[in-house]
């Protein structure tokens, strides 16, 4: 197992570093303004916290909707 470890980790993080791009490409205009609020004065953190979320959890329900859909309309 640990020979099999030095072969595996040296190209897990190239792996990840491309599969995390693929993944925040498509919002990464919304996750710079994020950033550029974080810190302000008149922008709570809750609120922060919140939109930093936001693009994963309305993607995912709207997966979730389609797919839901398709099952029911198939049935």
């Amino acid at each position: 197992m640990v020979a099999n470890a030095f072969v595996w980790l040296p190209t897990f993080p190239d792996l990840w570093y491309d599969l995390r791009s693929l993944i925040y490409g498509p919002f990464r205009p919304y996750f710079d303004y994020t950033v550029s609020t974080l810190g302000r004065a008149d922008f709570p953190y809750s609120v922060y916290t919140v939109m930093t979320q936001a693009p994963f959890v309305v993607v995912s329900l709207v997966i979730l909707g389609l797919s839901l859909r398709r099952l029911l309309r198939g049935s």
